[in-house]
């Protein structure tokens, strides 16, 4: 396990159980994962962000031309949120092998925010419409390839 992530109990969800049967043990497109979640998660969409909840959602950013990368598919954290915006922290930006480990840490409240995950996203950029992770699903999502990195 990834350093200051602490220890936890891995949990299997409905997205992993989702996801093997649709894919049939076989390796699919990035696409191909991100219609399944999407799909999957469709019953858990909300236009409100809560504090200490998983969010995944499309986003498309307002100073996108001001930024090295972004990420147009964010698996976030929230770790606040205001009439206009929400702080996050975006799983994607960290390397594979930590992805669901982190992911476990926050659920389990032993996680320590990593830095370079933290962006503050517009609600309005976002088409204010996000898809909740029950909690159940937040390791296996963190490992699935739903990111996508525009650069610029």
């Amino acid at each position: 396990m990834s350093r200051g992530f602490g220890n936890s109990v891995r949990t299997k969800g409905g997205l992993e159980k989702h996801i093997v049967k649709e894919s049939g043990g076989q390796k699919k497109s990035k696409e191909w994962y991100r219609r399944q979640v999407f799909e999957y998660l469709y019953d858990n969409m909300t236009d409100q962000v809560e504090p200490e909840k998983l969010y995944f959602y499309e986003y498309d950013p307002k100073y996108k031309e001001k930024m090295d990368k972004y990420d147009i598919y964010p698996l976030v954290y929230a770790l606040d949120n205001s009439k206009d915006n929400f702080l996050g922290s975006n799983i994607h930006y960290l390397r594979d092998r930590e992805k669901g480990p982190y992911a476990l840490a926050l659920l389990n409240k032993k996680a320590r925010i990593i830095e370079k995950t933290i962006h503050r996203y517009i609600f309005k950029q976002a088409d204010n419409l996000f898809f909740e992770v029950k909690e159940e699903d937040w390791e296996f999502i963190a490992s699935l390839p739903i990111h996508k990195f525009i650069e610029n």
